[in-house]
């Protein structure tokens, strides 16, 4: 019934306001296929959607195999990433940052240096905006991306650093919330990836690595990616010790297949 849908509406962003993306997306799908299509709403699903597919990718880049990696990448880009930067250019001049939605929809479209300048803009109009700092951590990350894939491991390391400070200070403004620390995690294992094919041992950057991969763990325990982003960490380090010293690489093993499993335990679809 219609009176449902501002109820749905409501629920949605509440649950995307705990972090809760895949029943905010539930609530919000619900309330849009019943008609609900206010500017809000569809701004709302415009981020569930994006979050989601972020979410997506990081759990498939731990995927050994290129092949299948490239596969799912577009299967979520059609399944996520589309509706998502639908839904936010619907919901454009309506919302009270629009630099910050465009910035949204250039991150989502991989124009990482469009997305951070665009990020900076809207931080610049509401010094207040953690979600403007965020945005312009995963800018950062996706420049340094894009820097790895062009074999330029130290500027991609470098970029990632600028990565943590935008995440750092969005959790000042935007206290213990899983989902900017969980970023955060994720950044270090990435940093470490990078370190591995320079001069740097990745080795040095695990204490870095586990205390960021915690926090999200401390805020929100029963979310499986933080298990997930941390079993990555360790597993990457195991493989740099196993391949690249004479370091024994097991308790690290160890410790990634734990993290795993603890995920599993969660969700047992992860």
């Amino acid at each position: 019934s219609a009176a449902q849908d501002p109820g749905n509406n409501a629920l949605g962003q509440g649950y995307l306001a705990l972090g809760e993306i895949e029943k905010a997306r539930d609530h919000l799908e619900k309330a849009w296929q019943a008609g609900y299509h206010t500017p809000s709403t569809a701004y709302t699903l415009g981020q569930t959607m994006g979050l989601l597919f972020q979410k997506k990718l990081a759990e498939v880049e731990r995927n050994p195999s290129e092949e299948i990696r490239k596969k799912f990448r577009q299967e979520y880009e059609k399944e996520y990433r589309d509706p998502a930067v639908q839904y936010l250019k619907q919901s454009q001049g309506s919302v009270e940052s629009p630099a910050y939605v465009e910035g949204l929809i250039a991150l989502y479209e991989k124009r990482y240096d469009d997305a951070l300048k665009k990020a900076k803009e809207a931080y610049t109009k509401s010094n207040w905006s953690y979600e403007a700092k965020v945005l312009e951590g995963k800018a950062r990350a996706g420049i340094a991306e894009k820097k790895v894939e062009a074999g330029d491991y130290k500027g991609a390391i470098q970029q990632y650093e600028f990565a943590g400070k935008s995440f750092a200070q969005a959790s000042d403004l935007g206290r213990s919330r899983a989902d900017i620390y969980l970023s955060d995690c994720e950044r270090w294992g990435y940093t470490l990836e990078a370190q591995t094919y320079t001069n740097l041992s990745p080795a040095l950057s695990l204490q870095n690595a586990e205390e960021a991969c915690n926090k999200p763990i401390m805020v929100n325990p029963d979310e499986p990616a933080a298990y997930l982003r941390k079993a990555y960490v360790y597993n990457r380090l195991a493989r740099y010790l196993l391949y690249s010293t004479s370091d024994d690489p097991r308790a690290l093993l160890g410790k990634s297949i734990d993290s795993a499993n603890q995920a599993k335990q969660i969700d047992p679809k992860s």
